[in-house]
């Protein structure tokens, strides 16, 4: 058993663009800044439990227009719980064991600030929630082949003005709560403040730490209906579900 502590700091920069006919026509910028204070647990070497408070804030900007009636700043403080066991052999390409982890969030203060005609400063007074559950089990089959099955499932709260509290399916960035890695979809192609999924990987070893592998995965996703205020336009409302199939092949 033991105790300890944690402190980090992460920025991402995230740059879209709309084409037509191989022109772009629009952009935008999103930045994402993020840092977190914790104290940790370990039970034993496999189990380990933390509580912490953190910080983010989201900044959009549009690139090619001269209006910045799109423009916002959302800042959020949260409390947080994770819970972590790993029983797999080596970080990388495991042979056996497990994975397992659990996040759960609530944010309970924050701002959301637009800019241009009508731009204002938006207190975000309500509680919002972030739960996410993974399970990994790899099983083996003989010296050079294993069966790795992956679970993934979470839900948030949405409230007003508070679009960028969701997940986002498709190629993922390690370590980003809120990004859901889903083979067959894009980086972040798919938004969803629910989701449920379940993954098949067949690898195998043709060479010494050569690895190959074949990946199947099923997901059904939800966007709950939200209200959304843009300066100088009409509230609206957004909902979306679906169920997603995906597959590819993984080397490393």
């Amino acid at each position: 058993p033991g105790l300890g502590g944690n402190a980090l700091g992460r920025i991402h920069f995230y740059p879209g663009f709309f084409y037509e006919d191989d022109e772009a026509l629009d952009g935008f910028e999103i930045h994402h800044y993020e840092a977190r204070a914790e104290l940790l647990g370990t039970l034993n070497s496999r189990s380990l439990a933390a509580v912490g408070v953190g910080w983010e804030r989201f900044s959009q900007t549009e690139t090619f227009l001269d209006s910045e009636s799109q423009n916002l700043r959302l800042h959020q403080a949260n409390i947080y719980l994770r819970l972590l066991r790993d029983t797999y052999d080596r970080f990388h390409f495991p042979r056996e064991g497990s994975h397992s982890r659990l996040v759960s969030k609530l944010t309970f203060d924050g701002s959301l600030k637009t800019f241009g005609d009508g731009g204002q400063t938006l207190p975000l007074e309500n509680l919002n929630y972030f739960v996410r559950a993974q399970m990994n089990k790899l099983f083996p089959l003989g010296r050079r082949f294993a069966l790795h099955w992956y679970n993934d499932a979470g839900a948030v709260s949405l409230s007003e003005d508070n679009l960028l509290s969701l997940f986002y399916l498709g190629r993922n960035i390690p370590n980003q709560w809120s990004q859901v890695n889903f083979v067959g979809l894009d980086y972040m192609q798919q938004p969803a403040s629910s989701y449920v999924i379940t993954g098949l990987k067949f690898r195998m070893e043709p060479a010494r730490d050569y690895f190959a592998s074949l990946m199947v995965n099923y997901g059904y996703f939800d966007v709950a209906p939200f209200e959304f205020t843009q300066p100088g336009s009409e509230t609206f409302v957004q909902a979306d579900s679906g169920h997603l199939f995906g597959a590819g092949i993984e080397l490393g």
